[in-house]
């Protein structure tokens, strides 16, 4: 007895195996999934190959093959529909499609409409059924001399007076029933075949009613890429600290840029100090543009300093014509030449305090 208990037990969870292993393959592809099989209240073969699908976007997949009529086995070629009664979210709702069957062949795909992500669909019965055809109106026929909207005429004769002629006979064709479907199966879905799907309240995956494309716009100025600066600022150290305008000396501008440009694209003959034209630039292994100027190009605002601190503006464009901009203060004392381009002779030849040797003494500090 209870080896007979643990066989039925085994039996029975192996079955429920089955079933959850066919849930899951419904739920992550087919919600439905059966062969269609003839109908034998009509004269169409059962010997058919068929089948049909409904996936979890509701995409329905219809195929038949030598579908034949009875008994005289030829290839069918009519008009069909396809019917396909559901319930969604409880709602039921039955779907049609129409199609044609062409020399016992179809092949039809379509999307069951207003379905949305996380609807439950669950198929309740599948059918092909035989074509709409459509009865003519019927045509009133009545006798050569007579139309059905015409009204009868008498015609009386010569002799004797009072005697009419029959009145005519309508003849009608029997009452019409307009519009007629044919509601038979051709085909069913059958359940029970190996290869046989079936999820009660199957979830949709993704919505399949047709989304409305996003307009695609133009990119919003905060979008676009960061445009080049019409003058790059730029990191200048000039030295001597202390320049001496009655001296015939020179002095130098260390330029440094952002980490985004490279001081090697500096073009020497564009930089600027002030009105001086750098008489020669060159780059140094700390990533730096050096200029070196004559002081007696200086021109600045005032003819007379006593060692005042003075802001010196160097300007100067790389190679791809980039502008850049950089200043640095430092202290200047003696008379020099205006801005304005007055000159001002002075014959004093006292040395510069601090002359181009001091150079080295000034890179270490700016180190």
């Amino acid at each position: 007895m209870a080896k007979k208990y643990c066989t039925f037990a085994g039996v029975f969870l192996f079955a429920a195996c089955a079933l959850v292993t066919g849930a899951e393959r419904g739920y992550s592809d087919d919600l439905f999934k059966a062969s269609l099989t003839g109908s034998s209240a009509l004269s169409y073969s059962k010997e058919v190959e068929a089948k049909i699908s409904i996936k979890d976007n509701g995409k329905v997949e219809l195929s038949i093959k030598g579908l034949r009529s009875y008994p005289d086995n030829k290839l069918v070629s009519q008009n069909s529909v396809l019917v396909i009664e559901t319930e969604i979210n409880e709602s039921a709702k039955t779907y049609s499609k129409s199609f044609t069957i062409t020399d016992g062949k179809a092949e039809e795909e379509f999307t069951l409409e207003d379905l949305s992500k996380d609807d439950k669909l669950e198929i309740l019965s599948v059918a092909v059924n035989k074509g709409t055809s459509t009865t003519p109106t019927p045509t009133v026929i009545a006798s050569p001399t007579s139309s059905p909207t015409a009204t009868p005429t008498v015609t009386v004769s010569p002799t004797p007076a009072g005697t009419a002629t029959a009145t005519p006979t309508v003849t009608a064709s029997p009452t019409p029933t307009g519009t007629s479907t044919a509601t038979a199966h051709i085909l069913d879905a059958s359940t029970n075949t190996s290869d046989t799907i079936l999820v009660p309240g199957g979830i949709i995956s993704e919505s399949t009613t047709a989304a409305t494309p996003t307009p695609v716009t133009s990119p919003t100025a905060t979008a676009s890429p960061t445009a080049t600066p019409s003058v790059i600022t730029a990191e200048v150290s000039i030295k001597p600290e202390t320049i001496n305008l009655k001296s015939k000396g020179k002095f130098k501008a260390f330029i440094e840029l952002p980490s985004t440009y490279s001081v090697e694209d500096i073009d020497p003959d564009t930089v600027e100090c002030n009105g001086a034209q750098a008489i020669n630039g060159k780059t140094d292994n700390h990533d730096r543009f050096i200029a070196t100027f004559e002081v007696q190009d200086l021109e600045l605002e005032s003819k007379n300093y006593k060692n005042e601190k003075v802001t010196l503006t160097v300007t100067g464009e790389l190679t791809n014509g980039t502008k850049f901009q950089g200043s640095d203060q430092i202290k200047i004392k003696g008379k020099g030449k205006k801005h304005d381009d007055d000159d001002d002779d002075d014959d004093d030849d006292d040395d510069n305090d601090d002359d181009d040797d001091d150079d080295d003494h000034g890179k270490n500090k700016h180190d």
